[in-house]
């Protein structure tokens, strides 16, 4: 067994409840990312999910500082007993290091030994409320372990779901 596969056997986990995802307003959330991330390699169609409202914004204002709610939608995805490969639980190897220059080949080279296994994606702690003193957790689901529609989805009223935000404090 290679050390790839001893880690998606090993460090599964399932998951129920919402999942949230903030998007653009022209890109509905059943429509997934194709571009290069760091669980899915360019052209690998992902989903990616916050646990809850809060992380996914940390997670879009990462991506741009500048990022405005009144641009983008959140939604709702429930899940019922997902599995997911825990990266947290495999901390400490090259799949949760981040790379240079955005490079994420460890990680994206761990997705592609899914295609052989009964999971969803991967779970993993979210770096930018870790670096704000915040927890949070991400994930990602591949379309090729689940296609998701436009009924998998509840729209949330983003304003609403982020005045948590304000009041949150840091762990």
């Amino acid at each position: 067994m290679t050390e790839l596969e001893e880690i998606l056997n090993q460090n599964q986990t399932v998951f129920s409840g919402p999942l949230y995802t903030i998007k653009k307003k022209e890109y509905p959330p059943w429509k997934p990312s194709g571009f290069e991330g760091r669980y899915s390699g360019n052209g690998t169609s992902a989903y990616y999910f916050g646990d809850n409202p809060t992380t996914c914004w940390r997670e879009r204002q990462n991506e741009n500082a500048d990022a405005n709610p009144d641009d983008y939608e959140l939604f709702s995805l429930m899940i019922n007993n997902g599995t997911f490969v825990d990266v947290g639980a495999v901390a400490g190897t090259q799949f949760v290091q981040p790379k240079n220059n955005g490079g994420w080949q460890p990680t994206q080279e761990l997705s592609n030994c899914l295609d052989n296994q009964n999971v969803l994606g991967f779970r993993y702690a979210s770096q930018p409320s870790v670096q704000h003193g915040y927890s949070g957790t991400c994930f990602c689901i591949y379309q090729s372990s689940r296609e998701l529609s436009e009924d998998d989805f509840q729209k949330l009223d983003i304003h609403k779901s982020l005045e948590i935000l304000e009041k949150e404090k840091p762990r």
